[in-house]
């Protein structure tokens, strides 16, 4: 028995008859379906295609459920709240232990030991996630960077190549006195005029508020970074007090992990310090970046952690007693101006 017209018409295309029958005139034109071989990239397309729509639905909107119950859990009351009351368990479970600074630097201590590291002059590691936001819900602070002076100085780095710009003597003679790469005035300029000072041989450059108009004839020479100017505090009035920052003040530059959030990891000191000296330090980082950013915000640093290479461990510390809150009297200024206009 003959088989119908379809799959006679199915059965040569498989087997490539299709143009030999058309030539024929055996099958008409509107009758075949043609088939037309794609390209290798074109298969992989198709294919990569056909396993994302044979991906359950419901499997990614699960996942992004999940994770979102997961954030809120771990930002709610209750989650804080939490204790364990056995020696071990699920990190997951519970938010993360925060130490005293004392504590922190004296775990590191003892992992420091010469039975242990053999690490009693390790260098102690600050990491500090910052807060990027503003009061414009769409805008974000950019990446902040700048020196800060320690109460408690340690051999991290050399001291800072300084050039300083002074108009009057006295104040060229203390700006050597204090440890200036060159001081001057006149001189100096013609020699940064004539190119026989390179961006190289210097770290920062001072200049006192005085002498500043001066400085514009070499503005092109000098590198943007190390222009003197009121953003990267280099201009003043009191040059012992530039001298002071810039030669021995230590650097920092903050690092975004996104729009809201950065990272900031400072050297604070050395375990051998000792914790009344490295807690200092912390504080008075913590106490300049806070004025970086608007109090009226909040604080700038969300949160810290001390680490101690080269140990693997890193202990988040309580610092709330280093962040300056507002005073109470204009919070209650506030709330009485707000009442009296109601």
């Amino acid at each position: 028995m003959a088989a119908p017209m379809e799959e006679v018409v199915r059965a040569c295309v498989r087997a490539g008859l299709c143009s030999g029958l058309l030539l024929r005139g055996i099958l008409p034109l509107s009758r075949v379906e043609l088939r037309y071989k794609g390209g290798k990239s074109q298969r992989f397309r198709k294919a990569e295609e056909i396993q994302l729509k044979e991906k359950p639905k419901w499997e990614s909107k699960k996942t992004n459920v999940v994770a979102k119950a997961e954030a809120e859990l771990q930002q709610s009351g209750e989650f804080l709240k939490r204790r364990p009351v056995d020696t071990l368990w699920l990190s997951s479970f519970y938010p993360t232990r925060c130490y005293s600074v004392k504590e922190a630097i004296e775990m590191h201590s003892e992992f420091a030991h010469p039975n242990m590291l053999d690490n009693a002059s390790g260098y102690v590691v600050s990491n500090l996630l910052l807060d990027m936001t503003t009061k414009k819900k769409t805008k974000y602070m950019e990446n902040v960077e700048g020196l800060v002076r320690l109460p408690h100085g340690f051999d991290l780095e050399k001291p800072n190549r300084v050039i300083a710009f002074c108009k009057g003597e006295e104040d060229v003679q203390k700006a050597k006195e204090m440890g200036a790469l060159m001081a001057g005035n006149m001189e100096l300029l013609k020699q940064f005029q004539n190119s026989e000072i390179s961006n190289e041989a210097y770290d920062y450059v001072v200049c006192t508020l005085d002498y500043y108009p001066e400085l514009t004839s070499i503005k092109k020479v000098v590198k943007r970074n190390k222009f003197p100017s009121q953003k990267n505090g280099a201009l003043g009035s009191d040059i012992a007090a530039l001298m002071e920052l810039f030669v021995h003040g230590k650097h920092y530059e903050s690092s975004k992990i996104n729009d809201r959030e950065a990272l900031l990891s400072f050297t604070v000191g050395r375990l051998s310090m000792g914790v009344d000296s490295l807690a200092e330090n912390l504080s008075a980082v913590i106490k300049h970046l806070a004025t970086l950013r608007d109090a009226d915000l909040g604080s700038f640093t969300k949160r810290c952690s001390i680490a101690c290479p080269p140990s693997t461990e890193e202990f988040q510390v309580d610092i709330s007693h280093f962040v300056t809150k507002p005073r109470q009297d204009d919070e209650d200024d506030e709330k009485h101006s707000l009442a009296s206009h109601a």
